[in-house]
């Protein structure tokens, strides 16, 4: 046992078996839970957000793993990059779907595709029978009078219709967050500057001879591991430490709005409402009063939850308090230190369009991959003991710090292969062209079957039926798989014809 907990453990990479837990960081810890998974052999390991505190090279690890793992496993992550790189199957638990849960196999970016059809199709079967029950609803206020079995029949169809439309509606409604960054508009190119910065905690090294600017409009992604330094330059930017040697020179009156993955500042027994609206019952944004029920409700919070003390809240419940304190402070450079722990998918989506919106500079610290390749202009890479470099994108930092290059032999039989296989498809083949002149009338076939089936789930009875309507659904995106995959043997055939 002792020899599998020490093979468990160098997976992990956690090199010394004799610390204890409570001296661990944070993404260690996760690490030792991971290890102490996989010691006992499992046929299923479930995991919960495991990317939280992970810093990327960890990350990295874990993808590994469950990539080439063995066993079965479920995950619960808002790591989108991991789902798309990892997962083989997606399921997405929410109450618009009509067995509250949606799954799709494939990776996360498949998931994206069908989701977004799916509900496409159910906007048009939404509006298809909002059209039916107003014609059933204008019968209805004639007064007919229910003498015979098909009268009846009319009547009791356009209350379910009405019921069924009612609850389609009911299942669409979200808790959504409406999250929007105001910058302050000024004109200032540069905003801030690091001259010759360095700083040191004892005898680590933490940045030496810093060099870099600062410019507006500029989206900064902050790359390094745990415990580089990333945190100490955000905080030297926003001026709550001074730097050992060197200078930070910031622009006049330069307004910079910080959010700290961990702000200890707040005071937990506070209510939700006076951290929203900290000077009464209305903060002022844009220029305009709102009051702080309609201020909440755009973080996702009910007017019930205004008395609750901040400590009662969730992690990610916590952070979008945070976010909403931010949002008011109209910064010229906003700071964000991990802002994506505990949040969910769809407030993620909705931060990162805020942000592509933002006028204002941007520095950002995260270890959701894809939003540095989203929202970020620049890179600057932290090295350890007080080394830094600029990189062009998140792949060169992420190539150059973690990944080996391939040997040079297996890059010379790839390209031979890849040249051998490109003279072997240069022409068709007798049966190739053959099936190139049948399947542009097999693209039309499929194209039909797909409005058919488009067709039949906007009727009525349909739409009451939730399995027969999932059923449905499901064919749909099979016939739109299979006119996809028809077009795209087409095009590969059409380019060697």
């Amino acid at each position: 046992a002792q020899r599998e907990a020490l093979i468990a453990l160098e997976s992990m990479k956690l090199e010394d078996p004799t610390a204890t837990a409570q001296s661990l960081s944070g993404g260690q810890r996760k690490r030792l839970q991971l290890a102490a998974g996989l010691i006992t052999q499992p046929d299923l390991l479930l995991i919960d957000e495991p990317t939280n505190h992970l810093d990327i090279r960890s990350i990295l690890l874990l993808e590994e793993l469950l990539v080439e793992a063995s066993f079965a496993w479920a995950m619960v992550s808002h790591d989108r990059w991991l789902l798309e790189n990892a997962a083989t199957q997606i399921a997405e638990i929410g109450r618009e779907y009509p067995d509250g849960v949606f799954v799709c196999d494939g990776s996360y970016s498949e998931y994206l595709r069908r989701r977004e059809s799916y509900l496409e199709s159910a906007r048009k079967s939404e509006e298809s029978l909002a059209n039916q029950v107003r014609r059933e609803q204008e019968w209805l206020r004639r007064g007919p009078k229910a003498r015979t079995t098909k009268a009846k029949g009319r009547i009791d169809r356009a209350y379910a219709m009405m019921d069924s439309l009612s609850l389609v509606r009911s299942r669409r409604q979200q808790r959504n967050t409406d999250i929007n960054f105001e910058a302050s508009g000024r004109k200032t190119k540069e905003l801030a500057e690091f001259k010759s910065v360095s700083k040191s905690y004892g005898a680590k090294a933490v940045l030496e001879n810093l060099n870099y600017k600062i410019v507006s409009k500029q989206a900064l992604g902050l790359l390094g591991v745990n415990a580089t330094g990333k945190t100490t330059l955000l905080r030297l930017l926003a001026g709550e430490i001074q730097p050992d040697s060197g200078e930070i020179k910031r622009a006049t009156q330069l307004n910079i709005g910080y959010f700290k993955q961990v702000d200890d500042s707040v005071d937990q027994s506070k209510s939700l409402k006076s951290l929203l609206a900290p000077d009464g019952d209305s903060v002022v944004y844009q220029g305009r009063s709102i009051h702080v029920a309609t201020w909440a409700k755009k973080f996702g919070f009910e007017f019930g939850q205004l008395q609750q003390a901040y400590r009662t809240l969730s992690g990610g419940e916590k952070a979008r308090v945070r976010l909403a304190y931010v949002m008011l402070q109209a910064p010229d450079i906003l700071i964000l230190d991990e802002p994506t722990n505990d949040l969910d998918i769809q407030t993620l989506e909705s931060l990162e369009q805020a942000l592509e919106e933002f006028n204002g500079s941007l520095v950002l610290v995260t270890h959701d991959r894809f939003m540095v390749n989203r929202l970020c202009t620049n890179y600057l890479g932290l090295l350890g003991d007080g080394r830094y470099a600029e990189y062009a994108d998140y792949a060169q930092w992420e190539r150059e710090a973690f990944v080996e290059e391939k040997s040079s032999d297996q890059s010379k039989g790839r390209t031979s292969e890849q040249e051998s296989s490109n003279v072997e498809r240069l022409t068709l083949s007798y049966e190739e062209r053959k099936e190139y002149g049948k399947i542009e009338k097999q693209i039309e076939k499929a194209e039909a079957k797909v409005t058919e089936l488009e067709k039949s789930m906007t009727d009525a009875d349909v739409q009451a039926d939730s399995a027969q309507l999932s059923r449905l659904w499901e064919e749909v995106n099979t016939a739109k798989a299979e006119v996809e995959r028809l077009y795209a043997r087409w095009q590969e055939l059409a380019e060697r014809a």
